[in-house]
């Protein structure tokens, strides 16, 4: 850029042409605006009214000026979300037990006696085998199933009234010159 200059005066007359240039290019750019300084200027001029072009204020032809007012508002709703789990597990364990129960034993006894009918029923003198068994009783264990309780898993509604605190943004007009008539 500097390549041809021999002297410090040479220098600084070429960094003098270069900042000359950098100004020249900023003032064509404002002047190609339409909403720039310089066109908001001239309209002033030509028109007597003191227009602010701001992005938020529209001019109309007839020479009105609308200005929005915002604000901003608050709306609340809710969402479910995850609380504390509750774990319902259930298990089998084996629980030793003791019944006491009575059993019976039965056993043959045999025994002489006199009779006590002196004429015999049949024959008495023929070959004959009696068999006469021995019982006892032995537990017998059935385990059976039978409901003991029930548990019941249900959810319990319970309302509660919350207050939300939150800073809502708004925007105001202020008028500054006194003589100007306000209405509603």
């Amino acid at each position: 850029m500097y390549s041809n200059v021999t002297t410090p005066w040479g220098l600084m007359f070429a960094m003098q042409q270069r900042y000359w240039e950098m100004a020249s290019q900023a003032v064509d750019c404002m002047v190609s605006n339409q909403k720039g300084m310089i066109s908001s200027h001239q309209e002033r001029l030509q028109t007597g009214r003191d227009l602010i072009v701001q992005p938020n204020v529209q001019p109309h032809a007839n020479g009105e000026q609308i200005i929005q007012v915002g604000e901003e508002y608050l709306d609340v709703s809710t969402r479910k979300i995850e609380g504390a789990a509750t774990r319902i597990r259930r298990t089998v364990r084996e629980v030793p037990v003791e019944r006491h129960i009575k059993l019976q034993d039965e056993t043959v006894v045999i025994e002489r006696r006199p009779p006590t009918n002196e004429y015999p029923d049949g024959d008495i003198l023929s070959e004959r085998e009696y068999v006469v068994t021995e019982t006892r009783e032995v537990p017998v264990i059935v385990k059976k199933l039978r409901l003991r309780e029930e548990v019941v898993v249900h959810r319990k509604v319970a309302r509660r009234d919350e207050t939300v605190h939150e800073k809502l943004r708004t925007s105001k007009v202020e008028v500054v010159n006194p003589r100007a008539v306000v209405t509603a």
